[in-house]
């Protein structure tokens, strides 16, 4: 190993990080990384020299970098994870850095920085993960793995995560950043796409930000939201060729759905009604859809109220008191669609569940405005407590939607 002291920066293969005074630490391929990890502080710089890296899953200490050189891979031998916060570690970079032929368990990921675990009563502190340039592919896994998982104020940029057999990337956390990343071809070892698959998955998360990614491929949504999501914004993503919605956002309140271009998505989903779409908004409320572009697809953009859960007198339940959870009602309300382009896109409107009492708030709270139709495109609005029909162009204009 080499030791160097240094004081502000440094530069290495590319890349550039600024480090407290403290160590900067050489590893060489055929080193147990975790035992290199374990005699040095809090804050210590590890540079990975060039070459494969087998079986190695390492915990980090707080502070740590983990900068690879051009040529740096990591090959789990069909194991494992590469990287675990288990909730410990803080503050951690992992850059430019390869990773493939690991095989998490479920939910657990190859690089997993996760800060929460499900059965926690309220947010533990902030994991704040940086994981730039890196690859993640190749990973085993399927069920409730990922090839990354996500904690409270993770930062994934400049990244591709491909190839995984399951989901690209999971998280249960606050102020995650996904930018400027390729994420395509995962989820398809995964037995069960409606429950967790896809290119990313992120449930009971808060002022999260998708920017700038490609998102193509994956078996599932491309982007999915799911359980009292809120303040989340999905902006200038292009999203193809996914099997299910390009963009789903269930159960969830507070988005902002903006400048993406969706093509050629949902073609898999063989659920009928309005499921087959791009975007697709899920029991979900104060969601804002503007100025994508959207086409060839068997939907544009579908809003759906779909409240199943009833008290003893069958009226609307309250969100389940999980602790982190908003304390809401799950409903179809306050959705605004407006100046988007569409071009055949199939079916748009929206519709509430035939055995909803109480389905009609969608209808009044719903707004297509100011958007522009071209090609093959199908009209569905409904009306009382009934699925919503293919009412033409003409009756979705008398509607008051356009």
């Amino acid at each position: 190993m080499l030791l160097m002291l240094i004081g502000a920066s440094l530069i290495t293969a590319g890349c550039f990080f600024t480090t407290a005074d403290g160590a900067v630490v050489t590893i060489s391929p055929g080193e147990d990384v975790q035992s290199v990890v374990n005699s040095h502080p809090e804050g210590t710089a590890f540079i990975f020299e060039s070459g494969t890296y087998f079986g190695q899953s390492v915990e980090p200490k707080s502070g740590q970098k983990f900068v690879g050189v051009p040529g740096t891979v990591f090959n789990g031998n069909g194991q494992g994870s590469a990287f675990v916060s288990n909730l410990r570690a803080f503050n951690v970079l992992i850059e430019g850095i390869e990773f493939t032929n690991y095989n998490p368990g479920d939910y657990r990921a190859v690089l997993d920085a996760s800060s929460q675990y499900w059965d926690e009563s309220s947010w533990r502190p902030a994991t704040n993960w940086r994981i730039n340039h890196v690859r993640v592919h190749n990973n085993g896994g399927g069920g409730d793995s990922a090839a990354v998982e996500v904690g409270s104020g993770s930062i994934v940029s400049n990244s591709r995560i491909e190839n995984n057999a399951g989901l690209g990337i999971f998280g249960n956390a606050n102020g995650v950043v996904i930018e400027n990343s390729t994420i395509s071809n995962n989820g398809f070892g995964v037995y069960d796409v409606l429950h967790h698959s896809g290119g990313m998955k992120l449930v009971m998360t808060h002022n999260a930000i998708v920017r700038n990614n490609t998102i193509t491929g994956n078996n599932g949504p491309g982007v999915w939201f799911d359980i009292s999501a809120d303040n989340a914004t999905i902006a200038n993503n292009s999203i193809s060729d996914n099997t299910y919605a390009g963009i789903q956002y269930e159960i969830s309140r507070g988005a902002n759905i903006t400048g993406n271009t969706l093509d050629n998505n949902g073609w898999g989903d063989s659920r009928g009604w309005l499921h087959a779409t791009s975007i697709y908004i899920s029991t979900s409320w104060n969601v804002n859809i503007t100025g994508n572009t959207v086409s060839n697809a068997p939907g544009g953009v579908t809003v759906l109220d779909q409240r199943t859960l009833r008290n003893s007198q069958g009226g609307e339940n309250s969100m389940p008191g999980f602790g982190r959870l908003y304390d809401g009602e799950w409903r179809g309300d306050n959705v605004n669609v407006s100046g988007n382009t569409f071009n055949n896109s199939g079916r748009t409107g929206a519709s509430a569940g035939n055995w909803e009492s109480y389905g009609t708030n969608i209808y009044n709270t719903a707004r297509f405005s100011g958007n522009t139709f071209s090609g093959s495109t199908e009209y569905w609005w409904g009306s009382g407590n009934n699925f919503a029909n293919a009412v033409g162009a003409g009756g979705f204009a008398g509607f008051g939607q356009s």
